[in-house]
């Protein structure tokens, strides 16, 4: 039950990732939102949809995670971590709630900072 609800919440949060990836590690003067996070032990998630998994391993790496991919036949796990904290820079205080909640159902450790 956990392991579904935990997929909901991370295919919920997938377009969210892609989308503010661009914002990873910046440094732009208009961003005044900083989420930092890290996920210092390796995280599993499984998967019985390629695509999903394929779009999760890249939303992942676009945040700087390390990934491994492994078939199993009847499902994919995904397995990634990222042990150094990495920032993410946004223009409102709402969207920063919002990747840091993502970010913290999805196992990431997270800090904000104004």
């Amino acid at each position: 039950m956990f392991t579904m609800n935990l997929k909901k919440t991370l295919f919920g949060g997938i377009t969210m990732v892609i989308a503010a990836s661009l914002f990873a590690n910046s440094a732009l003067a208009a961003e005044k939102e900083i989420v930092g996070y890290r996920l210092q032990k390796w995280k599993t998630v499984h998967f019985d949809d390629g695509p999903k998994a394929d779009a999760h391993i890249k939303a992942v790496k676009k945040l700087g995670c390390e990934v491994k991919k492994d078939n199993h036949g009847s499902h994919i796990d995904v397995i990634y971590r990222c042990p150094k904290w990495q920032e993410i820079a946004l223009k409102t205080h709402d969207s920063a709630h919002q990747w840091g909640k993502w970010l913290k159902a999805s196992g990431f450790e997270t800090r904000h900072a104004h």
